[in-house]
């Protein structure tokens, strides 16, 4: 069946279509995909493939499928049932901002969001001194890191968690970050 004779049923669901006609219609519309009654890994991985949103209504997700769809567009982490490294660094690295869906934070996820969009930094649990200079030389806004609750210790900044930055460190890269502008 051809996509003109399938867009000519418009009354037809797309869920007594077979395998054939599902695979043809999700490549052409991802989101033709919640239509879909039997849905095989196929028909999902060219799915997501065409819209990585349609992740929303895969009924089976499976590791291909959700690298896949982050690939297609990062925001589908949003839809990642079980989130993995791998699958978070592929996402962050293309738009850092969708680390605000990464469940379990780690170091290296977060130092990618950061240098991909400094402005990822607002959604960093943990903000190491590496990931805050980081932030830094990418001239992030100094909002993120919230200096006001900052602690001071002699010439040190705690940025919370114990971690200590000194203050030179920070005005340096300050000033550098200014001067390239």
């Amino acid at each position: 069946m051809t996509l003109q004779e399938l867009i000519k049923l418009k009354e037809k669901s797309f869920k007594y279509f077979n395998d054939e006609d599902a695979l043809i219609a999700v490549k052409n519309n991802g989101y033709a995909l919640q239509e879909v009654q039997t849905q095989t890994p196929k028909i999902c991985l060219a799915a997501v493939k065409d819209e990585g949103r349609a992740l929303k209504y895969v009924n089976k997700q499976t590791p291909e499928i959700c690298l896949a769809a982050v690939e297609c567009d990062p925001l589908a982490l949003k839809y990642v049932e079980h989130q993995t490294p791998e699958i978070c660094l592929a996402a962050v690295e293309q738009n850092g901002i969708v680390l605000q869906y990464v469940r379990n934070q780690t170091p290296e996820v977060c130092l990618a969001a950061v240098k991909e969009n400094n402005e990822a930094l607002q959604y960093v649990f943990n903000k190491t001194p590496e990931i805050c200079l980081e932030a830094v030389k990418k001239r992030a806004t100094v909002n993120f890191i919230n200096l006001d609750t900052l602690k001071e210790q002699s010439d040190m900044v705690d940025l919370g968690n114990g971690i200590l930055i000194s203050k030179e460190s920070i005005l340096s890269l300050i000033k550098k970050s200014l001067n390239n502008l």
